[in-house]
């Protein structure tokens, strides 16, 4: 996916903590990193928005479309397991990156995401300038290094 026509990324974080959402957006905020955020709290509201972009003209729903999807793996509704593997399945969607952004350290959770075709998996940084870290990291890499 390009970012051509498009003065910002956007990306989807899907994650159903308030204070997660809040933090994660203070961090671009203090650095200067240009991003819409939409946020969703389950993964099924997400892959609705989705579907529903994906059925406008195909023009506009190429611009419409997220460059990144962070993904939480504890969610309600559909937990993140299920909506990573319906996003890879989905031919309109497979092809944006989707980043597993978890508190989970486990090796079977990253294993297991990994073979359901997440193209990361990062755990969440606890402190705040650890997580400034973080982030500022996954921008740079997603969006200077990687060609989308």
């Amino acid at each position: 996916m390009s970012l051509v026509n498009k003065s910002k990324p956007i990306i989807f974080l899907i994650e159903d903590d308030l204070d997660d959402q809040y933090m994660f957006k203070m961090v671009l905020k203090t650095l200067n990193l240009e991003a819409d955020v939409v946020t969703f709290e389950d993964g099924l509201s997400a892959y609705q928005t989705l579907s529903t972009v994906c059925t406008m003209d195909n023009e506009l729903s190429q611009r419409n479309l997220p460059d990144l999807i962070l993904l939480d793996l504890n969610l309600p509704i559909w937990d993140g397991k299920k909506t990573l593997a319906v996003l890879k399945k989905d031919q309109r969607l497979k092809s944006i990156p989707v980043i597993i952004y978890t508190t989970s350290k486990s090796e079977y959770d990253i294993a297991d995401c990994y073979e359901l075709g997440a193209n990361s998996f990062i755990s969440k940084a606890a402190g705040y300038g650890m997580l400034q870290n973080q982030i500022k990291n996954m921008f740079t890499y997603w969006f200077t290094t990687v060609l989308l």
